[in-house]
């Protein structure tokens, strides 16, 4: 019988896939403010990057957040304000939140 070695749990702290940008933890803060600098397409949908004064922030691709951001938007001074879980007609929680755009 063959030795497979494929499905032995031999994974180092090296090898974690990280996350590709810096997020914003709204549970810590609920309101960020900052320039729009990009719209990053990651696996989850698009993800606004603000330059704030921390730094680079990405957002998140948050449902409750798409189509509130469009290429026009890059440039602007935006806040983002998190609201707290709500339930969908559906029965669905999401996270929602307020945009606002200067």
């Amino acid at each position: 019988m063959e030795n497979n070695n494929k499905f032995i749990d031999d994974f180092e702290e090296k090898d974690e896939v990280k996350s590709e940008g810096n997020f914003h933890d709204f549970n810590q803060e609920n309101t960020i403010i900052g320039v729009l600098d990009r719209l990053e397409t990651t696996s989850y949908g698009q993800s606004p990057v603000l330059n704030t004064e921390n730094g680079e922030v990405w957002i998140g691709s948050f449902t409750a957040l798409t189509g509130k951001f469009s290429s026009e938007d890059i440039g602007k001074k935006i806040k983002i304000q998190y609201l707290g879980e709500e339930k969908s007609k559906t029965g669905k929680m999401y996270k929602n939140f307020k945009v606002f755009k200067k």
